[in-house]
């Protein structure tokens, strides 16, 4: 049962972890009304080119695929190679349960699609000009906009990808230290600073050390 406890603490803590999670400051409400009607228009227009609401249902898959692939890599470097496969598998299933639930609560209260809306609204009038938005809806009518706008989810998951892979590594090794520096602490593993049999008996191990000192010298 500590084992189990153990290894599903750790799985709940790289999942947090991995989770895409941030605290932000409140940003200023959007106010479409604000916007001209010519404005709206084109940025309404921008966005069926650019299919964002297609791809902003994606992304909560490409969001999990990322976290998924990096918690298998994290399981390998954290138990390494020659781990007990009852180890590993407490992991993998608890982690597991973890997206299954996370999936399932964001896709109930998370509508991607309005919040992509906003998004662009506020986005859109805040950093280009109607001729701008002109401009890029003539890209977008291109062969090559029309590309772009295709790929852009698998482009942006590509990324993702290559980045965890560059810095997945380091991420390991950081989080495999602190959290065996964490547990050894706690005594749920050996080699912490403080052995619970010390602790235990009361005795600091400066006191245990001047304890056997005493005796040797009682020998002599």
């Amino acid at each position: 049962m500590m084992l189990k406890s153990f290894f599903a603490s750790t799985a709940i803590a790289l999942s947090v972890s991995l989770a895409p999670i941030s605290v932000f400051a409140e940003s200023e409400p959007i106010h479409p009304e604000t916007i001209s009607a010519e404005k709206l228009a084109l940025i309404d227009e921008l966005r069926v080119l650019t299919k964002r609401d297609e791809n902003a249902t994606q992304v909560l898959d490409i969001m999990m695929s990322q976290m998924q692939e990096q918690a298998s890599v994290m399981s390998q470097g954290l138990f390494g190679e020659d781990a007990d496969p009852a180890m590993t598998a407490v992991f993998d299933e608890t982690f597991a349960r973890i997206m299954d639930r996370m999936y399932t609560l964001m896709q109930e209260k998370i509508d991607f699609v309005a919040v992509q809306q906003e998004i662009d609204l506020k986005l859109y009038d805040e950093y280009f000009s109607e001729p701008e938005l002109a401009d890029l809806i003539a890209f977008y009518k291109t062969p090559t906009g029309q590309k772009t706008a295709e790929i852009y989810p698998q482009l942006t998951q590509r990324s993702m990808q290559l980045f965890g892979e560059e810095v997945t590594p380091t991420m390991i090794e950081i989080q495999q230290q602190v959290l065996m520096e964490e547990f050894a602490e706690f005594g749920f593993i050996q080699g912490g600073s403080a052995p619970q049999n010390l602790e235990e008996d009361g005795m600091t191990e400066s006191e245990t050390e001047a304890t056997d000192t005493g005796s040797d010298e009682s020998a002599m």
